[in-house]
């Protein structure tokens, strides 16, 4: 039984941290929301355009 409650700490923990890890960016030229886990997203999967610095939104 406490094997199971530390697994399932174990698991939210590892849940909060890869859930702190995303980061949301809005393309500036066609509006499109990106979501990346680790990485920054230089430019826009749809258009191409280059994401800035200051266009993240979370």
């Amino acid at each position: 039984m406490i094997f199971l409650v530390i697994l399932g700490l174990v698991g939210l923990i590892a849940f909060y941290f890869a859930y702190q890890s995303r980061r949301t960016f809005t393309c500036p030229s066609c509006g499109e929301k990106i979501q990346t886990e680790y990485l920054d997203a230089q430019r826009c999967s749809v258009c191409g355009a280059i994401l800035g610095e200051g266009k993240k939104d979370g």
